[in-house]
C-alpha cells in the first residue's frame, strides 16, 4: 500500500481514537483525496461505510485544516451528526459551524462543502449512496476519475500495515 495512505490514516486514526469511535470489524474506509493523495492533509476526507440500504450511515473524519471540495448531490439527502471536534459547514453560501451534538440537513441539490480546524468526526445519515452522485463544482474533481480521487482501505488492511509500520 501506498506510504501516502499509510501517513494519512495514520493521522485519521489518532481522531478516531481521541474520539472514542468504535468501528464495525469489516468497514471499509474510503480516502477521498481530490487533488491527489499527496495533498489528502489540504482536501479530502475519510468515510467508513456501516450500513447503506435504503437509508446510509457512514462514519467521516476530516483532519485539522482539510477541506472537502463544493459538491451537490441529484440524489442523496443528508444529515450531517458532530461527534467530535468542530466542523465548518457551507451550505448554499452559508457557513455553519457545528459542534458535538449538533446536526445539519443538506437537501438534494444544495452546494455544500465543510472543513475543521480542529479535526472532526461527524455521522453522515442519508438515502442510499449512490456512486458519482457527488457533482463537483471544481472541473479539476469532476474531470477525474472515481478511482483518481479515492482509495479504499478494508480495517482489516489497515491493521496489518499499522502492525508492519507502513
Amino acid at each position: 500500500m501506498n506510504n501516502e495512505i499509510y501517513k494519512a490514516l495514520k493521522s485519521v486514526f489518532e481522531i478516531i481514537r481521541a474520539a472514542h469511535l468504535v468501528l464495525p470489524l469489516k468497514s471499509t474506509l474510503e480516502i477521498y483525496h481530490h487533488y491527489g493523495v499527496e495533498r489528502f492533509n489540504e482536501t479530502g476526507a475519510v468515510f467508513i461505510n456501516v450500513v447503506n440500504k435504503e437509508y446510509c450511515k457512514s462514519y467521516a473524519v476530516i483532519l485539522p485544516g482539510q477541506v472537502y471540495p463544493a459538491h451537490y448531490h441529484k440524489i442523496k439527502q443528508e444529515t450531517f451528526y458532530v461527534l467530535y471536534g468542530e466542523l465548518e459547514l457551507i451550505r448554499e453560501g452559508s457557513r455553519h459551524t457545528l459542534r458535538p451534538g449538533e446536526m445539519l440537513d443538506v437537501e438534494r441539490g444544495e452546494e455544500h462543502s465543510f472543513s475543521s480546524t480542529t479535526g472532526a468526526v461527524f455521522e453522515e445519515i442519508s438515502t442510499t449512496y449512490v456512486r458519482n452522485d457527488s457533482i463537483y463544482i471544481d472541473q479539476k474533481i469532476s474531470g477525474a476519475t472515481y478511482e483518481q480521487r479515492k482509495t479504499f482501505v478494508t480495517y482489516a488492511e489497515w491493521k496489518e500495515m499499522e502492525k508492519n509500520g507502513k
